[in-house]
């Protein structure tokens, strides 16, 4: 019997009223009937896998691939992740979700271990998960008895999270780190930041959006733009962190990303979040394996 087989489970709550028990406070500015829904599918285990590709440039092959949660109601229609979301963080049960994609993340690195060894996937962890002192310890020894993964799995945390985190949830990202797990941060809204900082910490991939690169009013990048990303990419690369341009609709956008010196783009040009199995069921078809 393998590790993985012996490994600990991240808690899952089996009784509904236990994990949305205290789902009234903090409430008061959501929607009682999303509350409700959101209770109702963590119950009967409504949470799907969903999977964006983040490919490799120019050749447009997925390289990496970021998970999403989603959530269905009882007549089987996906609730809008927006509002589902904050309802679960104002209820203070985000780490029920994100502990199921984690495990569900895992459970799809490991059936695909053979035929693509190389599959690596953007897991996103709320920083009011990692504040949980009881989550945190099943979620460290669950990626200890994981750590031959560290390579495969990308803890994504937005820029705004990561100004306002806490000193615990900053010890524990440290925690995570120093098991070799990597880390990336989206929601970046200037080139001004010590990146340095950022990748002392174990962070690997910056995000930024299209309209980042471009510039708030610019529909494309002037040369003084351009140079500016250039100049941007090439530090990021020096301090050990690749960029990757999110967002990208219009195939007119690839020129001007490719000739800025960026290695890696996820947007609905390349694909939209979709069940997980459509993707890896996809690379099995065309007998690709991620990055190809």
């Amino acid at each position: 019997m393998t590790t993985a087989e012996h490994a600990p489970t991240l808690r899952a709550f089996d009784d509904a009223e236990e994990a949305f028990g205290d789902f009234e406070l903090g409430c008061a500015t959501v929607d009682f009937g999303v509350l409700t829904r959101v209770k109702e599918a963590i119950a009967a285990g409504r949470i799907d896998l969903y999977l964006q590709p983040i490919v490799a440039l120019p050749s447009t092959q997925p390289k990496f691939f970021e998970a999403f949660s989603r959530l269905r109601d009882a007549e089987g229609a996906v609730l809008a992740p927006v509002s589902y979301i904050e309802a679960a963080e104002r209820a203070h049960r985000i780490g029920v979700i994100d502990n199921l994609i984690l495990t569900r993340c895992i459970d799809a690195i490991r059936r695909r271990g053979r035929i693509d060894p190389d599959l690596t996937v953007f897991c996103n962890i709320s920083p009011a998960t990692l504040f949980d002192s009881e989550f945190f310890d099943q979620f460290t020894a669950y990626l200890e008895s994981h750590d031959d993964l560290a390579s495969r799995l990308v803890f994504e945390f937005t820029l705004p999270s990561i100004h306002m985190m806490h000193p615990r949830v900053e010890r524990n990202i440290e925690e995570i780190a120093e098991r070799g797990f990597a880390f990336s941060v989206d929601h970046v809204h200037s080139f001004d930041f010590d990146w340095d900082s950022l990748r002392a910490r174990n962070f690997r991939y910056v995000k930024m959006s299209r309209r980042m690169l471009y510039g708030a009013r610019s529909s494309r990048p002037s040369r003084e733009r351009l140079a500016e990303l250039r100049d941007m990419r090439n530090r990021l690369a020096d301090s050990g962190i690749e960029v990757i341009a999110e967002k990208i609709e219009l195939a007119g956008d690839l020129a001007a990303i490719q000739s800025s010196g960026i290695r890696y783009a996820q947007g609905h040009f390349f694909g939209a979040p979709r069940p997980a199995d459509f993707y890896l069921h996809e690379l099995t078809a065309v007998g690709a394996t991620p990055g190809s």
